[in-house]
């Protein structure tokens, strides 16, 4: 339920009666309190939040590729849990959305400069993660692929498979990280 904005009302307005757009009024605080009651089998979203909501989806949709990805029938958010063969540690991962790919949703602040957020947050690593993982419970290799969407009007969107170097790259990291995960365990050592 969308939560309208008391605080643009004519009547919202502070103890000594001025004219407010405030939203620790006591005006404010009772209007939400009423809204939420009436709606409390719902999740509340404030409106500047719905709208966001909306202009991305908008964005998504006119996106050829991410319209591809996430209109193909599949599951949202599934979880992964495994035992990783070589260090015998227990994994996890939540995927976004798996249909015929391993599709992750990224907000960004500028999608043409999308490609830097890959290495600068390691999401080559999560991918092959991910893959990883996937491959382990089902036998199967999907794409991971990124679909990053700006959360401010224009909403630009970028959609696109990670490359295998990339992936390859990720998946020596990540290698690396589990033994050294599992190193600590065993030695009690943490760096």
């Amino acid at each position: 339920a969308v939560m309208p904005p008391y605080e643009h009302d004519a009547g919202n307005c502070t103890c000594a009666g001025k004219a407010s757009t405030s939203k620790a009024t006591t005006y404010y605080s009772n209007k939400a309190e009423a809204f939420r009651a009436a709606n409390a089998d719902k999740e509340i979203v404030e409106q500047a939040d719905y709208d966001t909501l909306l202009g991305i989806n908008r964005a998504l949709l006119r996106s050829e590729r991410a319209r591809e990805y996430l209109s193909e029938r599949g599951q949202a958010e599934v979880s992964l849990v495994w035992i990783d063969p070589e260090t015998e540690l227990l994994c996890k991962a939540r995927a976004d959305y798996i249909n015929s790919g391993i599709n992750d949703l990224k907000s960004c602040v500028d999608a043409a400069e999308f490609s830097k957020s890959i290495a600068s947050y390691g999401y080559h690593r999560q991918g092959a993660y991910y893959q990883a993982g996937y491959a382990i419970l089902t036998g199967e290799i999907k794409p991971f692929r990124l679909i990053a969407a700006v959360k401010t009007s224009p909403y630009g969107v970028r959609a696109a498979p990670l490359s295998e170097e990339a992936l390859a790259v990720g998946e020596g990291e990540v290698r690396e990280l589990l033994r050294l995960i599992a190193d600590a365990y065993e030695t009690n050592e943490w760096p």
